[in-house]
């Protein structure tokens, strides 16, 4: 909303989601952290997923730290940005955010077998631990918390309804939007974060006009400008 208004747009924020912890109140998440040192990788695949890791660190009362040998992975700058905001720093981020990158960059274990952590919600797409299971990896996957629709906003619908552009940041923003405000109300140009998102965004019968090349918000706001020429004044 920051940038946007910076370049001179006016800004309707429409949350479509909200965060909340795992169903299991993050026991499994802290007991793979009891258990750490019997990893290899630990991957986070979103900034919410690393500000809950760093966060069960400390509810397990120590400082957020790795064991020797454990290697850390973040799916893009702004996951790895949360994971140094709780003083983890990440050894590897893909050139772009989304899962595919995240596993190729990973690559084959150092050995058949070996053990990887993977930290994401709740409920997320299988790309990464099936292709890394294909890999080789021996993979377990923990919900660091998940997201659930906020109820519908009478107040906001009218505000969302005359929009001319929708921004999408998540596949999980565009389901959140159809369920909270419905298709009819999508304003007539789609943007969206992502070709995950873009793909999520057509299952639900939207056409996408604008994807980032950068897959963050950042790269989101350059798309929008570059696409719609707004600028300052």
């Amino acid at each position: 909303v920051d940038a946007l208004e910076s370049q001179g747009a006016e800004t309707v924020l429409a949350p479509c989601i909200a965060i909340e912890g795992p169903t299991d109140g993050g026991a499994a998440l802290r007991e793979a952290l009891d258990r750490l040192v019997e990893y290899r990788q630990l991957v986070v695949t979103s900034p919410n997923g690393a500000s809950r890791l760093c966060a069960a660190f400390g509810e397990l009362g120590r400082g957020a730290a790795l064991p020797g040998g454990v290697a850390l992975a973040a799916i893009g700058p702004g996951t790895s940005e949360a994971l140094a905001d709780g003083g983890l720093l990440a050894d590897l981020v893909p050139d772009r955010s989304v899962a595919e990158a995240l596993l190729d960059a990973l690559g084959d274990p150092p050995e058949h077998g070996a053990r990887l952590l993977l930290v994401r919600a709740e409920v997320g797409r299988d790309v990464l631990p099936d292709g890394l299971t294909a890999r080789g990896w021996a993979v377990d996957v923990v919900a660091a918390y998940r997201t659930v629709t906020p109820p519908p906003d009478p107040d906001l619908a009218p505000l969302v309804a005359h929009a001319d552009v929708v921004a999408f940041t998540s596949s999980s923003t565009v389901t959140g939007y159809v369920a909270r405000f419905g298709v009819a109300s999508v304003p007539s140009i789609v943007a969206c974060i992502s070709p995950v998102t873009g793909a999520t965004a057509r299952r639900v019968g939207l056409t996408p006009d604008i994807e980032a090349a950068v897959h963050t918000v950042p790269g989101l706001v350059d798309a929008l400008v570059g696409a719609l020429g707004v600028a300052k004044g």
